[in-house]
């Protein structure tokens, strides 16, 4: 029975490792789902990229894409990030049927699979051309695409597609 709160003992031996007082205060925040008061703790402290960190962790990724475009917030993640967090939010939005919303975000990231996808979808056929003749031959996504060209009649595209695959 000494030891009935375990996760509470681990959680208070973490804060401990923190040693910063506000770090300390953002955690136990945090851990209350008291999420903006977090946030303006690591920000107040200078560490956006705790703030970053916290989002992604709430997976709440258009705050963490406004974090990371914040003037004074471009120091809080790499490209690698910024291109992860622009794909999470484009899948965010695909899953709520917002499919105009996820395009410009997967365009932006190059995900030509989620292109397609969203396309098709979006019956944008001019878009999954032009998509088909921006990817380099061989690329696996040109055989998925080719299949929803010829499922529309569009025959010259998906032909071009195809041609692409086998050479």
């Amino acid at each position: 029975m000494a030891c009935s709160d375990y996760p509470g003992i681990q959680f208070v031996k973490r804060l401990r490792l923190l040693g910063d007082k506000t770090k300390q205060r953002a955690e136990v925040a945090a851990s209350f789902a008291r999420f903006e008061e977090a946030e303006n703790l690591y920000r107040a402290a200078d560490r956006m990229d705790l703030a970053v960190e916290l989002r992604m962790r709430t997976g709440e990724w258009g705050r963490v894409l406004e974090l990371l475009e914040a003037p004074g917030g471009g120091g809080a993640g790499d490209d690698e990030l910024l291109k992860l967090t622009r794909d999470r939010l484009g899948d965010f939005y695909a899953d709520r049927g917002q499919w105009t919303k996820a395009i410009p975000l997967y365009q932006s990231t190059g995900n030509a699979e989620a292109l397609c996808e969203a396309y098709y979808i979006v019956e944008d056929y001019e878009g999954l051309v032009s998509l088909a003749e921006t990817l380099p031959a061989g690329n696996p996504v040109l055989k998925n695409l080719g299949q929803k060209l010829a499922s529309v009649g569009i025959t010259e595209g998906s032909a071009k597609v195809s041609f692409e695959l086998v050479c």
